[in-house]
C-alpha cells in the first residue's frame, strides 16, 4: 500500500524534472497524477469489476424535492428527495450502475438505479415497482420511494478523491494532499513513469531508479 502523499509524489516527479521548486509545475503534476490514477482504476474495474479496496464511502443527508418539481417527473404522490450537497463523479465504468453502492446507511441494502426519464415507468414494473430507486443528475443523487429517508450511504472509487473532503467530515477514509494518496504502489510506479516519459517525453534509462519508495513523506 502506498504511504506517500500527493504533495510528496508531485515534488518527487518535479525533482526528476529538475524543477523541484516550481510550485506551478507541482500543481499541474497533481492533476496529472489524479488523471492517470482514474484511468488505471477504470481499466482495472473494467477487467475485474471491483475496486473495493480503494473505494471510499460516506453518509450524506437528503432533503425533500418540492411538489411542483417532483410532479414534472412522477405522476401522483411525490416521494422524491435529493442529496443536500453535490456528489462528485466516480471512476467511469463500462456498463452497470454509476455508483458501486447507493443505499441505506448501514450498507445492508442498495437501491435500484434508474434514469430520470424512466423513473415514472419503473413504478409499474412488477419486480422493482415498490423498491426504492435513485438517479444521478446535475451532480445530485435523487431518491424515490420513501419520503421519510433522512440520509443515504454512497460508496465508490472516485476520479478526484480530494473532492470528497466536504462530504467526509468525521470520517477516516478521506484524504488531503499532505496525507497518503489512495493508489497501490504498482499503479503509482506506472503513473510516475507515464508522466515523466509520456507527458514530458523524457526517456528513462533502464538503470535509472524511478521509485519513490525511499522518499520520506
Amino acid at each position: 500500500m502506498n504511504d506517500k502523499s500527493l504533495n510528496t509524489i508531485a515534488t518527487f516527479i518535479a525533482g526528476r524534472l529538475d524543477q523541484a521548486n516550481n510550485l506551478y509545475l507541482r500543481e499541474e503534476l497533481k492533476l496529472a497524477i489524479k488523471y492517470y490514477r482514474a484511468l488505471l482504476f477504470k481499466r482495472d474495474f473494467d477487467k475485474r469489476g471491483n475496486l473495493g479496496l480503494f473505494a471510499q464511502h460516506f453518509i450524506v443527508e437528503l432533503e425533500r424535492v418540492a411538489e411542483t418539481d417532483c410532479n414534472t417527473l412522477i405522476v401522483g404522490n411525490c416521494k422524491l428527495s435529493k442529496t443536500k450537497v453535490k456528489i462528485p463523479f466516480p471512476v467511469r465504468k463500462n456498463g452497470g450502475p454509476i455508483f458501486q453502492y447507493v443505499g441505506d446507511k448501514l450498507f445492508t441494502g442498495s437501491y435500484q438505479e434508474q434514469y430520470p426519464e424512466t423513473l415514472n415507468v419503473s413504478l409499474f414494473d412488477r419486480f422493482i415497482g415498490n423498491k426504492i430507486k435513485y438517479y444521478y443528475n446535475d451532480g445530485y443523487i435523487y431518491v424515490y420511494g420513501n419520503k421519510y429517508l433522512k440520509s443515504i450511504a454512497v460508496r465508490d472509487a472516485w476520479e478526484n478523491p480530494s473532492d470528497l473532503l466536504p462530504l467526509c467530515l468525521n470520517s477516516t477514509n478521506c484524504f488531503a494532499d499532505d496525507e497518503p494518496f489512495p493508489v497501490p504502489m504498482d499503479m503509482l510506479q506506472t503513473i510516475i513513469t507515464s508522466i515523466i516519459s509520456g507527458e514530458f517525453s523524457i526517456k528513462i534509462p533502464n538503470d535509472q531508479e524511478t521509485t519513490i519508495s525511499n522518499v520520506t513523506t
